[in-house]
């Protein structure tokens, strides 16, 4: 997580600032999955502390979505801690 820009994913202890967008992220997850390719996936670097309103866990379970095929278009959104 700590790639993405911290606009994005601010919750993570090496912030990468330039780094990529959610939107380049979910791309790179997206072909990933059309590959049917990909036997594993970790997601890494998120610091609860520093996750400001859940952005960054928000961020990584959007991207774990479409890793696993999912889209992000028409989908509701995440709550955490209902």
């Amino acid at each position: 997580m700590d790639v993405c820009d911290p606009l994005q994913a601010p919750g993570v202890q090496y912030p990468e600032f330039g780094g990529i967008t959610f939107r380049e992220a979910r791309i790179i997850m997206e072909y990933g999955a059309k590959a049917k390719k990909m036997i594993s996936l970790e997601m890494m670097e998120i610091n609860p502390v520093l996750d400001r309103e859940f952005k960054t866990t928000k961020t990584a379970i959007g991207l774990i979505e479409c890793a696993l095929g999912g889209t992000l278009l028409f989908r509701p959104p995440i709550t955490l801690f209902q």
